[in-house]
């Protein structure tokens, strides 16, 4: 029996295939091109994806299509209606991640509360960075706040939870999602995931075991570290952003780099920021794995998050294990 996902899912990923071809493995080229091929796929797609239930119908898939493994991971997806404060979108989720998708799936968005917070914090019409946007279940949500005046920038160094975000763009017609698969740090340069499952019911595994046993991943839990898939990293201070409301930052201990990668943008915008505490005093450890990957300097890693922040008046709000950081005036 035909899975009735499988043909709106695949011709998406098409969509998103025929992009690739402007891709090439030069780090230069890797980052100075995402943005603009993602400018490009919307400028071409005349409507093709007007909705998911507009293209149910479309038969055609192309055959022996040389990336394979793009078009076997979006298949395992799922797509599910979400309405939360206004916002109806549809979103697509690995069928297999252990918490947020399974949330998602259940007709739920993840941390409702947490989400509401982040939501009240955009201004409309400004920009909003997603740093660690995992599959992009808050990045939708940021952009559709925000609205065609305003865009979001998501930072997501797995491709495979990357790709998703651009097929959730695509599926919501949110032209001002633009999603780039790097991990921010300190500097450019060139890391990789750890191979091993951090956390859940497949936590020791190593990643490649546990797709292999279909088992459930939470893939929001990966870090970066050594044996995984090869990732390129920026500092978001290269970006020059401006006009930022938010920022959302979960990186799995990177926080330290993210934040010493950010300190101008972060002078010059003053925006809401949301972080996951490293511990109970709110000091992060970065992992031997990321040190040694990254070749971390001692200044990058023992970066005061918090004192940086406070010496700019940010005021502190502790929420449900997360940091919630407002600038002077909010």
């Amino acid at each position: 029996m035909k899975n009735p996902h499988q043909v709106p899912i695949l011709f998406l990923a098409l969509i998103y295939l025929i992009t690739s071809y402007f891709y090439n493995n030069e780090i230069t080229s890797h980052f100075a091109k995402q943005d603009i091929n993602t400018k490009k796929i919307f400028e071409n797609l005349h409507g093709i994806a007007e909705t998911i239930e507009s293209i149910k119908n479309e038969e055609t898939v192309q055959e022996n299509n040389p990336n394979t493994n793009l078009l076997e991971y979006v298949a395992e997806t799922k797509h599910t209606p979400i309405s939360f404060e206004g916002i109806s979108l549809i979103i697509f989720s690995p069928s297999n991640d252990e918490y947020v998708g399974k949330s998602i799936q259940n007709g739920n968005v993840f941390e409702p509360q947490k989400l509401s917070k982040m939501l009240n914090a955009i201004t409309p019409g400004t920009n909003v960075l997603d740093i660690g946007a995992n599959f992009g279940s808050y990045s939708v949500f940021f952009a559709a706040k925000t609205g065609l005046k305003g865009n979001v920038y998501a930072f997501e160094p797995q491709k495979k939870m990357c790709d998703i975000v651009k097929i959730n763009a695509f599926a919501n017609k949110l032209s001002n999602l633009h999603s780039y698969n790097v991990g921010v740090s300190f500097e450019e340069g060139v890391g990789s995931m750890s191979e091993s499952v951090m956390d859940g019911v497949s936590q020791g595994k190593s990643l490649r075991e546990a797709v292999s046993q279909n088992s459930l991943i939470n893939y929001g839990g990966m870090a970066m570290g050594q044996g995984g898939e090869k990732v390129y990293t920026k500092k978001i201070d290269s970006f020059h952003f401006n006009h930022i409301s938010l920022m959302k930052i979960d990186v799995q201990g990177m926080e330290p780099l993210v934040f010493y990668g950010a300190r101008e943008t972060i002078r010059r915008n003053l925006p809401v920021i949301f972080y996951e505490d490293g511990t109970s005093a709110g000091i992060f450890v970065v992992s031997k794995e990321i040190e040694q990957t990254l070749n971390v300097p001692p200044n990058a890693k023992t970066f005061d998050i918090n004192s940086f922040l406070m010496n700019l008046g940010y005021r502190k709000e502790d929420f449900e294990g997360d940091v919630i950081m407002y600038p002077p005036g909010k």
